[in-house]
């Protein structure tokens, strides 16, 4: 994606849905201790779906941007921010995790 600024050098490719399948990914937030994410992504259904679900199973706290993730089926997404509620995730938009 042309548009996309990289601002970092940590960059993870993954295979499957669910982002903790990535075995460099994985090892790398172990290795720093990291335990909070904050998600947003372009398949609400699917890989946003699963790698939310997976996080919070695996006891990360997670906050889904609402705003700044979306669905190839734009009816589905009210279902899919109440699914990551009812998993655990916290969802709110990005003014609101911005304070602004």
């Amino acid at each position: 994606m042309p548009e996309l600024k990289i601002v970092s050098d940590h960059i993870f490719v993954k295979t499957k849905s669910n982002a903790l399948t990535s075995e460099t990914f994985s090892e790398f937030i172990r290795s720093k201790d990291i335990r909070e994410f904050y998600i947003t992504g372009a398949d609400a259904t699917a890989c946003v779906k699963s790698t939310c679900f997976n996080m919070t199973k695996a006891g990360y706290a997670v906050h889904v941007i609402s705003d700044c993730v979306t669905s190839y089926d734009l009816k589905k997404m009210p279902e899919m921010l109440a699914y990551y509620t009812e998993k655990g995730c916290e969802v709110k938009n990005l003014a609101i995790y911005m304070g602004v």
